[in-house]
């Protein structure tokens, strides 16, 4: 009964151990058939735009990306390292302006999230890299500065700053031609 009343915080996500271990057993499947079951699967890059709250930069990085991007098997997802309120209305403005759907909720990251992750791009010169290097294959960091949600002029000028560093990853990938 104590094992039950566990509960742990982890990025705002709740989770007690023996909900764990019951969802262990239920997915004990032989280790040799979801390997084939991976293996016959079309492998897809998945890239991570990460900034402090998921509220601005990475949710513009991922929107722009989303909106160039035409390599079906890369697929990008935003998150940030601390969980707090809504994607401010100015930032969705700004974004709307430039052709950007910005929507949803900020998310944060979590292990699920970064087990996958090809490649973490830090949208954020107050985030460090260095916490990443150890759980995901490649780190980029771009030293992209905060701004206050009523700024409009500096979220823009941000805003555009991210859209260059995003054309510029796009072409970097199409050169290496993820298949």
């Amino acid at each position: 009964m104590a094992e039950r009343a566990t509960v742990a915080r982890i990025t705002g996500v709740r989770f007690s151990p023996s909900a764990l271990l019951r969802s262990e057993r239920r997915q004990s499947v032989s280790v040799s058939a979801l390997e084939q079951s991976e293996n016959q699967k079309e492998k897809k890059m998945k890239i991570l735009f990460v900034c402090k709250y998921n509220r601005f930069r990475s949710q513009v990085a991922d929107a722009y990306f989303r909106k160039i991007n035409k390599n079906k098997k890369i697929k990008s997802y935003s998150a940030g390292i601390i969980m707090s309120g809504p994607i401010a209305k100015s930032v969705k403005q700004i974004g709307k302006k430039l052709g950007l759907k910005i929507s949803g909720k900020p998310k944060g990251i979590n292990e699920k999230l970064l087990k996958d992750i090809d490649l973490l791009v830090v949208v954020a010169d107050n985030v460090s890299a260095s916490m990443f290097k150890t759980r995901v294959k490649r780190v980029l960091k771009w030293d992209i500065p905060d701004t206050s949600q009523e700024d409009l002029q500096s979220i823009e000028r941000i805003s555009k700053t991210i859209i260059k560093r995003v054309d510029v990853l796009v072409k970097s990938l199409e050169k290496r031609k993820w298949n």
